[in-house]
């Protein structure tokens, strides 16, 4: 399946009413997407048998300003990928269109269709923080993942669960439910900070004859740590198919 196709996020389950306890605004906390940062990354591909095909550094950096796809809305993330080919060669796309395309790309190129760089989207308000998982190389199934997202209303009740569903034009729905608690404080890049929970699981509904046969493609887990100072600084995927992609903070280092 062609990764062109368009993505449209519904929030669904998200008009919540706002607490007046400051706690739960983002507002008190350093604004995520309006700070230059670079947000260092160990970077984990692990494939179905279980063996770890790349391991590498995947930076996400904050660049204060306007995302062109939604820009009344989302600012602009860059992802900066660090992909070592000696390692890549072992890899293989799950996709298995995309798999043909690598193949004829290579044989055309005498290389691999690997990008630098993508630049994409996220955005908080005064409860809800989301943005674009990287979806490039190796991290490209993460187009049928969860995108990582929090909502404060976890502040007020210790756990929740909210569904966010994500429509693939074409293909059909991802039912996403996430459930959200409260972990207390940890010590995190050497602060002790208050930690949160998300896990998902997603998993698609389709009508379409062609993509039912492949429901256990699209399935997948999100296991993920969030805090207010650095976002999400643990996001680790599982596809039923035993693919693991997994990300974890290391370092943060201010632009501004």
């Amino acid at each position: 399946m062609k990764y062109s196709l368009i993505f449209l996020l519904l929030l669904t389950g998200i008009t919540l009413n706002s607490c007046g306890n400051s706690k739960t605004a983002f507002s008190h906390k350093t604004k995520y997407f309006e700070t230059k940062r670079d947000y260092i990354y160990k970077a984990l591909y692990i494939d179905s048998s279980g063996d770890t095909i790349t391991n590498e550094r995947l930076i996400l950096r904050t660049l204060d300003r306007r995302w062109i796809g939604q820009p009344w809305l989302q600012r602009s993330i860059k992802y900066i990928y660090d992909t070592d080919t000696a390692d890549y060669k072992n890899y293989i796309n799950p996709d298995s269109y995309q798999r043909g395309r690598d193949k004829k790309y290579y044989r055309r190129k005498d290389k691999f269709r690997l990008s630098e760089k993508e630049i994409t989207g996220g955005y908080q308000t005064k409860d809800y923080f989301y943005m674009h998982p990287p979806r490039r190389n190796q991290y490209s199934m993460l187009f049928y993942a969860a995108h990582p997202a929090f909502h404060s209303r976890v502040l007020e009740k210790g756990t929740d669960t909210i569904p966010i569903n994500n429509t693939i034009y074409g293909v059909g729905t991802m039912n996403q439910k996430y459930r959200f608690q409260d972990l207390g404080k940890d010590e995190i890049l050497g602060d002790s900070i208050d930690v949160y929970q998300v896990n998902v699981n997603a998993y698609l509904m389709t009508e379409k004859e062609k993509f039912k046969k492949k429901i256990d493609f699209y399935a997948s887990t999100f296991d993920a740590l969030f805090c207010f100072e650095y976002g999400f600084i643990k996001m680790h995927y599982e596809f039923k198919s035993g693919v693991k992609i997994e990300f974890d903070l290391i370092e943060v280092i201010d632009k501004s």
